[in-house]
Parts: C-alpha cells; sequence; structure tokens
C-alpha cells in the first residue's frame, strides 16, 4: 500500500470516502473552503484547526488566493517516487498565490504567530516555512513525518474537541466538523502531445486557467461550465510542462500542483509570479 511522507495510506480519487470534500474553514462563515478536501476524522480537525487559527492570527485566508488540500500527486522537486502529503489528505497550503514556494513573505510576527500555532499543537505538524532553500514554503502545513497510527494525532484533536488548545473556533468543539460540499466528478483527459511551436492561447481574452475558487475569468476545469475544450487546453500546457522536465499531472485540472509549477516558470521567465496560467505563462511553456 503507498503511503504518504506521514505515514498516512495515498488516496487515489476526490470522491473517495476518506475525503472530507472541501470543508469550511471555521471562522470564515464558510466563505473559505479547503479545495481537494482533507482526510477524514481527526487529521482533518487538526488541519482545519490550523487553517482557522491562521485565519485569525497570521493572515485572512481568501479563497482566490488559493487554499487547498489533497491532491494526488508526488512531492515538488523529487524523483516522482515519493508521494506528498497532499495525497493522503493530510496538508494544506494558505493562501498559496501569496507565498510562493522559496520566498521569504510573512513578516517577523505573522512568523512568530505560525510558530505558536506549531508549538501548541505539541509537534504533530510541520511548518514549510522552517525549511530551507529551494524548499522553503511558507504556504504548507503537513502532518509530521511517520506520525500515522501513534496516537498522537488522536490525543491533541480530543484536545481541539474538549476546548483545550489556545483558540478552538465553536465550529470545532464537541467534535463537529464544518459543512462539507460535494466532490466535483474528475473526468479522465486524452493526454496531448504538445506541438513544438506554441499553440495559440485557447481560452476568451481576460480568461485565464486558475483555481477554482476565483472569479468567472478563473478556468480550473472543474467548474460544471468549464468546457472539455477548456480542460484540453490546460493538459496541453501541463504536457508541454512534464516534456520540459516538470514533474506535473497532466489531468486538464488547476491545483497545487499545477500552480507551483507555473510560478516557477514564471519565476524563471521573469512573469509576474502569480501561479495563474495567462497568454505569457502559456507562451513561456514553450520558450
Amino acid at each position: 500500500m503507498a503511503t504518504t511522507q506521514s505515514g498516512y495510506s495515498v488516496v487515489r480519487d476526490y470522491s473517495d470516502p476518506q475525503l472530507v470534500s472541501n470543508p469550511a474553514v471555521p471562522g470564515t462563515n464558510s466563505k473559505v473552503r479547503v479545495y481537494g478536501g482533507l482526510r477524514v476524522g481527526d487529521p482533518g480537525l487538526v488541519l482545519l484547526y490550523v487553517l482557522a487559527r491562521f485565519h485569525r492570527e497570521v493572515e485572512p485566508l481568501k479563497q482566490e488566493s488559493g487554499v487547498w488540500g489533497f491532491g494526488p500527486r508526488t512531492i515538488v522537486g523529487g524523483d516522482g517516487s515519493t508521494w506528498s502529503n497532499h495525497a493522503g489528505g493530510v496538508a494544506v497550503d494558505a493562501n498559496a498565490a501569496r507565498h510562493p514556494r522559496g520566498s521569504a513573505t510573512f513578516t517577523a510576527g505573522q512568523t512568530h504567530a505560525i510558530r505558536q500555532i506549531v508549538a501548541d499543537l505539541s509537534g504533530i505538524v510541520d511548518w514549510g516555512g522552517e525549511w530551507t532553500g529551494a524548499t522553503k514554503d511558507e504556504m504548507h502545513v503537513q502532518l509530521h513525518g511517520d506520525i500515522a497510527f501513534t496516537g498522537r494525532v488522536a490525543k491533541v484533536a480530543k484536545d481541539i474537541r474538549d476546548g483545550r488548545l489556545r483558540n478552538v473556533p465553536a465550529e470545532l468543539r464537541g467534535g463537529q466538523v464544518p459543512a462539507a460540499e460535494p466532490q466535483r466528478d474528475r473526468k479522465p483527459i486524452v493526454i496531448p502531445v504538445p506541438p513544438d511551436q506554441a499553440p495559440p492561447f485557447p481560452l476568451p481574452q481576460g480568461f485565464y486557467y486558475g483555481p477554482f475558487e476565483g472569479p468567472r475569468e478563473s478556468i480550473s476545469g472543474s467548474a460544471d461550465s468549464d468546457t472539455d475544450q477548456m480542460r484540453h487546453g490546460l493538459a496541453l500546457w501541463q504536457a508541454r510542462m512534464q516534456k520540459n522536465g516538470a514533474a506535473v499531472t497532466v489531468d486538464g485540472y488547476y491545483g497545487s500542483q499545477t500552480a507551483g509549477i507555473a510560478r516557477r516558470l514564471q519565476t524563471r521567465r521573469q512573469l509576474l509570479v502569480d501561479g495563474l496560467i495567462g497568454p505569457k505563462t502559456w507562451k513561456a511553456a514553450w520558450r
């Protein structure tokens, strides 16, 4: 059985019953949801607590900035053999577009607040902001390595339910979990072969590939209004980046993996680093 870095089993599909689908972050009046979902039970509860405190104590979470959970992928920058904790529903990215991988974006006060949240959880979570060099990932929080089945996550989750930790939101007390919404079907796609020259950008003027939670112009491949042609366009860009050596899944869906690949490309090509795929980032994949 394939497992993540934290020891939890890999979830292969967004509709898997091991996931709570797009749960609302406590304290946001259900306006911010964890796109992709979180693992059911204690792991998901702990990560919702982390996000709720991040929203309250570090900076407000914005859906359009990217609040991501489950994603069936291996670790960024690896050789493709190690499953990310996102693949087990035991990692989250908070305001991903505002905190690109490899960058230092938080103030000293915000850094202190995040470290306090981590400390209050007795070492069961890791914050990517403590990593160094290219692996530094301030958006990222995950359950600690090899922590599955140790009983430590269950103990902290009980403390959250009982209100014994700092700033526990009402939605998480007594074992309640914020409301979820149904996951959208993830339809398979025929993997395209990218041409040698950049084809025209496939979306209308003013549109771009971006998160599901974004405005109407943000095409993720997941909305009911997103056509197969739109998904094919995103899959073509993913296939081109994969050909260029990027570790990206070609599925025609926009998520944290695709956003991260886009940000790194934008950094190399000296474009605006926002993780969104518009005409310039589209064309840069062929340069």
